[in-house]
């Protein structure tokens, strides 16, 4: 059989590019059936799209990933920014089915076994979740209180404050490093992050990076709650439980005061 050879781009951000690669992780065995390559071109001068995080999303018997600036001119653009049939990329869950079907379609895939959903099966994060400290397992609380690069969320001060008054109360662990006491996954992987989503209680989360490895079937399933924080873009979700609130957190506080006075 011949090597069908693919060429696709992001010109943008972490998220982007995981959301993409993470689809191409979730086909890599039906792509190698079919002996298909995969080229993804990406910014190298954005310094959160850091290399080792995104190949950790892919298998590199199909995908290789390369500077933006090397894209050929036929290169095809993966980007949520795209609307699909009037669908826009803020109506999440239908967006990325539509996304998603256009990949298959740019294979000539048509296996209707194979999911077109954003919450993708991930068991390998299951291994990854085994292979943590036992102080990153069982959290009730992951807080993702990293500073959005798009200009979602850009002062987490109070999301800060909001943390270590629940870490009274809760097993709780934060993406970026408060101090005072209270877990951080800082030194850890997206992928990392991601394991520890699937056992987690609550997600507490800004738009950001870290956000995107949480979005797995195996997290949807289990997460009772989800509390998402911004300054401007609702994206709509159909599968979850979930409140968008902004800087002010009272909601939020609220919400896990209302939780300890009734245990």
């Amino acid at each position: 059989m011949s090597t069908s050879i693919f060429h696709f781009y992001n010109r943008y951000h972490i998220g982007d590019n995981l959301l993409n690669l993470k689809y191409f992780l979730y086909l890599s065995t039906i792509l190698k059936e079919k002996n298909i390559v995969i080229y993804y071109y990406y910014d190298t001068k954005w310094t959160y799209n850091k290399k080792e995080t995104l190949l950790s999303y892919i298998d590199p018997s199909v995908v290789t990933i390369k500077p933006l600036s090397e894209a050929p001119p036929t290169s095809i653009e993966l980007w949520m920014g795209n609307k699909i049939n009037g669908v826009d990329h803020l109506d999440s869950e239908r967006y990325y089915d539509l996304f998603y079907k256009k990949i298959l379609n740019y294979f000539s895939i048509t296996d209707p076994s194979l999911s077109t959903n954003i919450w993708l099966d991930e068991p390998f994060l299951e291994t990854v979740y085994e292979s943590l400290d036992a102080q990153y397992k069982d959290i009730d609380i992951l807080l993702l209180n990293t500073v959005g690069k798009s200009g979602q969320f850009n002062n987490t001060t109070t999301l800060n404050s909001l943390a270590r008054y629940l870490h009274k109360h809760f097993n709780i662990v934060t993406a970026d490093d408060i101090g005072g006491g209270v877990k951080t996954a800082q030194q850890l992987s997206l992928k990392q992050i991601g394991a520890i989503s699937t056992h987690s209680k609550y997600i507490i989360s800004t738009c950001s990076g870290p956000q995107i490895p949480c979005f797995n079937k195996q997290a949807r399933d289990y997460v009772k709650k989800w509390f998402l924080i911004t300054d401007g873009c609702h994206f709509k979700y159909y599968s979850i439980d979930y409140m968008y609130t902004s800087s002010n957190t009272t909601p939020i506080k609220a919400y896990f005061d209302a939780l300890v006075a009734s245990q």
